[in-house]
């Protein structure tokens, strides 16, 4: 099975593993299936282990995106 065939469950176990943040959103930019299975744990990583930052940091830029991205991640 090619990797990227993988289930969302053990792609986001992979992602677990990973050591820093830079990894795991290299990760999430191979594909769009990749993108959208990786890019929503990173938003709930940031909110848990972070602070928020990536709100933070979208609301002093105004990156709507970004912080709507943030919000539903909690």
């Amino acid at each position: 099975m090619p990797p990227l065939d993988l289930p969302p469950e053990l792609i986001l176990m992979v992602a677990n593993h990973l050591a820093q943040r830079k990894e795991i959103n290299a990760l999430s930019k191979v594909s769009r299936r990749l993108h959208s299975i990786v890019n929503p744990y990173l938003y709930r990583q940031n909110a848990r282990h972070q602070k928020s930052s990536a709100l933070v940091w979208a609301a002093r830029r105004g990156v709507a995106g970004t912080a709507q991205h943030s919000i539903h991640a909690g």
